[in-house]
C-alpha cells in the first residue's frame, strides 16, 4: 500500500494526476487490500542479473513473481513469512531453479491495520464529491498492470469504470531528466591527510602531569598529528579533498556540491566549503558547512547523498576536518591528550543501485552539554564519563537501528567505522552488534580523536592498506556534540 501511496504522488506531483483523483486511487487500492488475508507479506531480493532473468520462468506453490524491478531486483507479494526470517522465501525461489546468491532480502508485512487507516484518511474527499476520474487523457486501466487492473478501475465507480480517463500534461523535459536523476548515490573514493607533526605520549607527559600507560589504558591513543600554526582548517580540507578527486578520478570541475563538517572553523565567513571549492577550482558548488561537532561527517554525508536522490546534485564532495589544537587547552592533562588534527574527504555520484544507505540520525538534547567548545575559553570539554555511559548503553541498539534501516545484517558487514573517540568504546560496540567478520577500524591509536574527520580519515587509510574488500557493507557511525549522532551503510569503494 506504501509503495501505491508513493508511485501514485509522485505521478501527482509530476503533473499527471490532480489530488482529487490520486486520492480516489489510493483509496480504491486500498480496498482492494483490505479484502486481502492479514498476514501476507511482499519482499524483494536483490541477486545477480543472471538469477533475476532466470525468475520470470521460475514458478512455486508458495511464491508468485509481481515484477522484475530492473536487472538484479525482484518483488514478490503474498510469501508467507515470520517477521525477521527470510529462509522460506528464499528455499521457495530456490526450490524453482533461482535465486542462489541471496545477496540482500527486504520485506514488507502487511496486513489489514496498514490498509485501512490509509483508506480512511483518502476516502474523506470521495465523500464529499470531490473525487473524479474524468479528464481528456489515456485510460486509468492503462496504468494498471495483471489482476489488479479490472479490479481497481471497478471498485473506483463501478457504472462509469469503462469510460474512465485521467488528465495528461506534457511534462517539461528538465522535470524529466531529474525524475531519472532520483536514484541513489554511490562513493567513488576516499582520500586523507594529516599534518607532519606527530605528538606521542611520552611527548605530553613532559608538559602535564601522564603517562603513557595512563592515556592507553583509558582510551587507546599512542600518538596524535598537531598542524603547524600556518596550516588552517581549509588548507587540510582542501589537500584531502584533492587526494580523494584523485582517487576518484573526477575532475574539480565536475563537482556540484562540496559540503564541509567541521567544529573548528576560526572564521565566519566565508565557509571552510566555499574556501575549499576556490582552492581546488570547482566552479560554481553549492557549498555548504555542517556542524555537529564529530557527528558531522555522516551528516553531511547523507544531505550529499539526499541532494543526489533528489536530482539536485550529480556528484558531490564531502569533507570531514578539524584543527582541535587550535582549541585545546594544553594545561588540561583530561583532553589534551585526546584530540588530533586532520582531515578525510569522500567523493559521491549519482548511481542506478544506491550503495549508500537511508541514514539514522538523531539527537539527545538533555546531553547537550556534555561535550562543549564555548566562550570566552573557547577551548574543549567534555563531560567523560556520562559520554562514556551513554556510548557503551545506548550506541548498540542504535547501530543496529543503523543496519536495520539498510537491511544488513551485522555478521554481513566488511567494516566497521566509528567515531574514533576511545578504543574502549569501538571495539566492545563491534562485539555486542555482532559485527563478527568486520575489520573494525582503530585509527584513534595512532591519530586521537580527531572529530568530524576520524570517520573519513579511518576509512581511508584501510582502503589505501587494502583491508577491506571492494563493494563490502561498512558500517559509518559517529556521535558527538549536542548530543548528535547518524550513521549508514557505504559499499566500500
Amino acid at each position: 500500500m506504501g509503495h501505491s501511496v508513493a508511485e501514485i504522488a509522485a505521478v501527482h506531483v509530476a503533473g499527471v494526476f490532480s489530488l482529487a483523483d490520486a486520492c480516489t486511487l489510493v483509496a480504491a487500492r486500498a480496498r482492494l487490500m483490505g479484502r486481502l488475508p492479514a498476514g501476507g507479506a511482499m519482499a524483494s531480493v536483490e541477486e545477480t542479473e543472471a538469477e533475476v532473468a532466470e525468475l520470470p520462468a521460475a514458478r512455486s506453490d508458495r511464491v508468485s513473481i509481481a515484477a522484475v524491478d530492473g536487472p538484479t531486483s525482484v518483488s514478490a507479494p503474498g510469501v508467507p513469512l515470520r517477521p525477521g526470517s527470510l529462509s522460506p522465501y528464499h528455499s521457495a525461489l530456490g526450490s524453482s531453479g533461482g535465486l542462489k546468491s541471496r545477496r540482500r532480502t527486504t520485506w514488507w508485512p502487511r496486513s489489514r491495520r496498514f490498509c485501512l487507516p490509509l483508506r480512511h484518511v483518502v476516502d474523506r474527499p470521495l465523500e464529499n464529491g470531490e473525487g473524479s476520474l474524468c479528464g481528456n487523457g489515456g485510460r486509468i486501466d492503462a496504468l494498471l498492470t495483471g489482476p489488479a487492473r479490472s479490479g481497481l478501475v471497478d471498485s473506483v465507480n463501478p457504472a462509469r469504470a469503462a469510460g474512465s480517463h485521467v488528465r495528461k500534461k506534457r511534462i517539461p523535459p528538465r522535470a524529466d531528466e531529474m525524475r531519472k536523476q532520483m536514484t541513489g548515490s554511490r562513493v567513488l573514493a576516499f582520500g586523507h591527510y594529516q599534518p607532519d607533526k606527530v605528538l606521542t605520549n611520552d611527548d605530553l607527559a613532559r608538559v602535564v602531569d601522564t603517562s603513557d600507560e595512563w592515556i592507553q589504558s583509558r582510551v587507546g591513543i599512542k600518538s596524535r598529528r598537531i598542524a603547524a600554526d600556518f596550516e588552517s582548517v581549509a588548507d587540510m580540507a582542501g589537500k584531502a579533498a584533492e587526494r580523494a578527486l584523485a582517487n576518484a578520478d573526477v575532475r574539480a570541475a565536475d563537482i556540484d556540491m562540496v559540503i564541509v563538517a567541521t567544529c573548528t572553523a576560526v572564521d565566519r565567513s566565508p565557509n571552510i566549503a566555499a574556501r575549499v571549492a576556490h582552492t581546488i577550482g570547482v566552479p560554481a558548488p553549492a557549498a555548504i558547512d555542517v556542524n555537529t561537532a564529530c557527528s558531522g561527517f555522516p551528516h553531511a554525508l547523507a544531505l550529499a547523498d539526499q541532494s543526489i536522490r533528489v536530482g539536485s546534485a550529480r556528484r558531490a564532495l564531502v569533507v570531514g576536518v578539524e584543527k582541535l589544537s587550535d582549541f585545546t587547552d594544553w594545561t588540561d592533562r583530561t583532553t589534551c591528550v585526546l584530540i588530533g588534527d586532520g582531515a578525510g574527504a569522500a567523493v559521491l555520484e549519482a548511481c542506478d543501485e544506491p550503495e549508500v544507505s537511508p541514514v539514522l540520525w538523531g539527537s539527545v538534547p538533555e546531553m547537550g552539554e556534555a561535550v562543549r567548545i564555548e566562550a570566552p575559553s573557547n577551548t574543549f570539554s567534555q563531560a567523560g564519563q556520562t559520554v562514556y555511559r551513554w556510548t557503551t548503553t545506548a550506541l548498540p541498539e542504535i547501530a543496529l537501528k543503523v543496519c536495520e534501516r539498510a537491511g544488513v545484517r551485522p555478521e554481513e558487514l566488511g567494516g566497521v567505522v566509528l567515531h574514533q573517540a576511545n578504543l574502549r568504546i569501538i571495539e566492545p560496540l563491534a562485539r555486542k552488534i555482532g559485527a563478527v567478520n568486520a575489520v573494525v577500524a582503530r585509527d584513534v591509536v595512532e591519530s586521537g580523536n580527531t572529530s568530524a574527520a576520524s570517520i573519513p580519515l579511518a576509512l581511508s587509510k584501510l582502503i589505501e592498506r587494502g583491508e577491506i574488500e571492494k563493494g563490502s557493507p561498512v558500517l559509518l557511525f559517529a556521535f558527538g556534540g549536542g548530543l548528535t549522532y547518524a550513521g549508514q551503510i557505504i559499499r566500500c569503494p
